[in-house]
């Protein structure tokens, strides 16, 4: 079995209301350990319906967001889908969490997410939306309960469209705030580092030789 051996990198934890690098513990992983990519189980809403499961993220990087759809940042889905209709192609993954637990800003049941998130006149996501579900506490989904578990809950949601870039290997690359918007020099720098990163076919098959 041929092994790269790949240290995982500290996460950029960008924090308001300045640009700095929060000191977050992180840990050495050996090639793909898929720390965060394997909490990434989403049942989603819209069309056509279905389940996104870890294997089918795993070796490329993943943008998760926590949304709410009456939220004052709101209109930063739109972003979002800028973000998505340039990058995805490349490898990206965008995933829309609505959640309702930053001062009930999402009000709309599942059935109805689909038709708020993506109708013409308001926000125009095409990219994956996720069931509504919480993000913070004991009820949170399983991947922000490991971000809280791991980094601490100072890196966990403190808010809606709090923004978390996962990295082909499963480590978390980076995470942005609430008020920090999609389209920053930041955040598109992040991105394509993690696009840049992505592992090659020929790497993960040398990655999976007995």
């Amino acid at each position: 079995m041929v092994c790269m051996l790949r240290i995982a990198r500290r996460p950029r934890v960008w924090t308001r209301p300045q640009w700095l690098r929060a000191s977050t513990q992180r840990f050495s992983s050996s090639a793909y350990d898929g720390e965060m990519t394997d909490a990434m189980r989403f049942e989603c809403v819209n069309p056509p319906a279905t389940t996104l499961e870890p294997k089918q993220l795993r070796g490329r990087p993943v943008l998760v967001v926590n949304t709410a759809s009456q939220c004052q940042y709101a209109p930063q889905l739109k972003d979002l889908q800028t973000l998505y209709d340039k990058y995805h192609a490349q490898g990206l993954e965008i995933i829309a969490v609505p959640s309702n637990d930053f001062d009930r800003k999402e009000p709309a049941s599942d059935e109805e997410l689909t038709m708020v998130y993506s109708k013409a006149e308001t926000f125009q996501v095409a990219f994956p939306i996720a069931k509504k579900t919480g993000v913070i506490g004991e009820d949170a989904h399983a991947f922000f309960a490991r971000i809280a578990q791991i980094y601490g809950r100072s890196v966990a949601p403190t808010w809606n469209f709090d923004k978390f870039l996962v990295d082909a290997y499963g480590d978390l690359a980076a995470v942005f705030p609430h008020d920090t918007e999609p389209l920053v020099p930041q955040v598109i720098e992040a991105i394509e580092d993690a696009i840049a990163d992505m592992p090659t076919p020929g790497d993960e098959e040398e990655d999976d030789e007995d």
